[in-house]
């Protein structure tokens, strides 16, 4: 397995998502998978992702369809996260008792919280990736996860190259 790592705000993955900018990020990774011939598309999003932000689809998935090449969400839906003890934003907060306006000390601790996760996601997306294996992959995911993603695939003996750390339209 080789993978080429993408970083990237996620909001840049979602067609649809006016803030984001789908249509130049689908333009690069289409080149960028003529180029490469990717055999998968990996990405650290969800089909519930897509709903929550009220996407009409992935670029990514877009993009595979196309081009013939599979794709794969690796990001865990509502139900393999209450499984796995990750709990999103909002629930964080009703647990907390905070209210609707986060003071930054109450922004910075619920960031704390969800970060406390992260290890258990990126394990996720690994173990995902490992069981639809192929070739020639294409990992997109959050910039803050790159270095921390790249550490675990390394660890695990995957051939692994950040092509961009932190994707810009």
């Amino acid at each position: 397995m080789n993978i080429s790592i993408i970083g990237l705000n996620h909001c840049h993955q979602l067609l649809g998502y006016p803030k984001g900018a789908s249509r130049k990020f689908k333009y690069y990774l289409k080149n960028l998978c003529l180029k490469e011939q990717p055999d998968l598309i990996v990405e650290e999003l969800s089909e519930d992702a897509i709903r929550k932000w009220n996407a009409s689809d992935s670029v990514a998935r877009n993009i595979a369809k196309t081009l013939s090449v599979n794709h794969l969400f690796c990001d865990p839906n509502i139900d393999e996260r209450k499984v796995l003890g990750i709990k999103c934003r909002q629930q964080i907060i009703r647990e907390l008792g905070y209210g609707s306006v986060l003071t930054r000390e109450q922004s910075l601790q619920v960031d704390k919280i969800e970060k406390s996760h992260w290890d258990v996601r990126e394990r996720f997306w690994l173990d995902k990736l490992i069981e639809n294996s192929s070739g020639r992959t294409i990992f997109l995911l959050g910039t803050d996860h790159v270095d921390r993603f790249v550490t675990l695939l390394m660890a695990n003996r995957i051939a692994t190259i950040v092509v961009d750390r932190d994707w810009q339209p």
